[in-house]
């Protein structure tokens, strides 16, 4: 069986110009984990997850950790963080998209494509023909094809 064959296609994406509520929006109204990034010619420069968003929206390690702080852990504000969502909504998806991409090619077995997510701990993978993004395959869509095929059990 072939990428092209369980892939989805017609994919909801987002531009690199676009903002962090942009994504947001995209991402929940669709209820789907992440978003290609594509430029004017539909070529895939990039990927933003959810968790993407979420790592913008928490506070880094150096912000709860801060040796140099008055503040000790136990007394640290994160409700005070929130204010972060009001500025994060303002940044563009090009400053926290993923740029180091790993593409499939329509015509790429399922279990080779399965085979990357697992070592490169991706859930998806753009599905790219001479540049162009094509479709997008996920970890879901291999399993619910093996299940298909030689379990009978969707």
């Amino acid at each position: 069986m072939k990428v092209k064959e369980i892939m989805s296609t017609g994919v909801i994406t987002i531009g690199p110009e676009d903002s962090f509520i942009d994504a947001a929006k995209l991402i929940s109204a669709n209820r789907i984990s992440g978003l290609p990034v594509v430029n004017q010619n539909n070529e895939c420069i990039g990927i933003v997850s959810e968790k993407d968003l979420l790592k913008t929206l928490f506070p880094t390690y150096g912000e709860l950790f801060d040796v140099d702080s008055d503040t000790p852990l136990y007394e640290f504000d994160l409700e005070n963080l929130e204010h972060k969502s009001v500025e994060v909504g303002k940044i563009k998806i090009k400053d926290i998209m993923e740029t180091e991409l790993i593409f499939a090619q329509p015509d790429l077995p399922i279990l080779e494509a399965a085979s990357m997510m697992v070592l490169y701990r991706i859930r998806r993978l753009p599905v790219t023909e001479n540049k162009k993004l094509v479709g997008v395959v996920s970890q879901g869509d291999v399993f619910r094809a093996i299940l298909n095929k030689h379990l009978k059990l969707v």
